[in-house]
């Protein structure tokens, strides 16, 4: 079977020429969970952006063996979702409900299909009792849970998270690992929460400037000392 995400060669540079990326390939099976790990600037979060083309760059990125282009990009979104890291990027609207309802309601389902998939997100992240709230005055970690179900709502087949756990406390950290270990979806983690990485990930793909330094088995990288002291993951 094909991948269902190929990248090939990826590289990318930002309008002040800093290149973020270059020559990064990775392919991510079905039902995979992919830590993405490095240091600060090491390209992690322009990667995820790639996934669903908020960014482009010169390469070839196929999902579902589909590339990326101006044609297909509303189809690729349907399938890859992507939650940022701060949750005031991902919640605009004055309601739990219309903020969850948003993507299902530009994808043109009938309002009960709507409303199902919104009781049906909220479920999954035990926050359906919130739906007639305002995001804006929920806690930081029901925010994050809010941010997750505006994705889970338009059922893609890969989540796609940039550092979930970031600014959480011990309580709404393990509340959160528990929530995306019980999701039953390929997903791709940037973070540098290594043991939410050790919980979750079967794969890990480290990166350092730019360059896919290493990937494989969660358990051989994570378990790597000297690997993670080279590249400022762990204490010498």
């Amino acid at each position: 079977m094909s991948p269902l995400i190929e990248i090939k060669d990826l590289s990318y540079a930002y309008p002040d020429g800093n290149l973020a990326l270059e020559n990064v390939s990775l392919e991510v099976e079905e039902g995979d969970c992919i830590g993405l790990i490095g240091p600060n600037g090491a390209g992690k979060s322009t990667l995820l952006l790639h996934m669903n083309g908020i960014l482009h760059g010169n390469n070839q990125i196929l999902i579902e063996g589909m590339e990326i282009t101006p044609e297909t990009i509303c189809q690729v979104r349907e399938k890859v979702a992507l939650v940022f890291q701060d949750p005031e990027h991902q919640l605009f609207m004055p309601s739990v409900y219309e903020d969850v309802a948003f993507g299902p309601v530009n994808m043109g389902w009938s309002k009960d299909k709507v409303n199902w998939q919104v009781d049906l997100a909220l479920q999954e992240v035990d926050m359906l009792s919130a739906k007639h709230r305002s995001s804006h005055h929920l806690s930081f970690g029901e925010k994050k849970r809010i941010s997750l179900a505006t994705v889970l709502s338009m059922k893609p087949k890969i989540l796609v998270l940039d550092e979930p756990s970031s600014n959480l406390d011990p309580k709404h950290r393990w509340e959160l690992i528990d929530l995306l270990k019980n999701l039953n979806i390929t997903k791709l983690i940037a973070t540098h929460d290594l043991e939410l990485v050790s919980i979750l990930c079967n794969k890990v793909a480290i990166l350092n400037r730019g360059l896919l330094k290493a990937f494989g088995p969660a358990s051989e990288i994570l378990s790597n000392k000297d690997l993670l002291v080279s590249y400022d993951l762990a204490k010498p």
